[in-house]
């Protein structure tokens, strides 16, 4: 049982058929806190009650409007901050690996391969990476 306390309210984490359950007990009782985890893990083993379908995540390029749109709604007052944001996520949609991976399945290793990629091109000052300063050869 891994019941912990966020703030006044106890919640439950447990694993169930390979996906996490994570809830709240809105309580700040930690006996009903317990039964009520009890409770829920009872229901899941007898079927009454389901893990709850996630919705679908989107790719980045899916969701890439989206995010134009809340920056330009956040940020109307500086258009220099929305043009950066638009640039950078132009960059980001160039690579299609990227572009086409779910948002939830791009991690430190995805991220990782993409700034290895980057670096081997020249910046736009006609430097190269830091990378490639210390070895003193052109990335291939």
């Amino acid at each position: 049982m891994a019941l912990y306390k966020r703030g006044d309210v106890w919640w439950f984490e447990f694993v169930f058929n390979g996906e996490r359950v994570r809830e709240s007990t809105k309580q700040g009782n930690r006996r009903l806190a317990d039964q009520i985890e009890s409770a829920r893990r009872t229901q899941l083993v007898k079927g009454e009650v389901g893990i709850q379908d996630r919705k679908p995540v989107p790719t980045l390029k899916e969701f890439a409007p989206r995010f134009e749109r809340a920056i330009e709604m956040q940020c109307a007052e500086k258009p220099r901050t929305v043009e950066f944001y638009k640039s950078k996520l132009a960059a980001l949609l160039a690579s299609e690996e990227l572009a086409s991976r779910r948002i939830d399945r791009i991690d430190e290793a995805v991220i990782e391969e993409y700034v290895q990629r980057r670096g081997k091109f020249e910046s736009r000052r006609g430097t190269r990476s830091r990378q490639d300063r210390s070895t003193g050869s052109w990335p291939r």
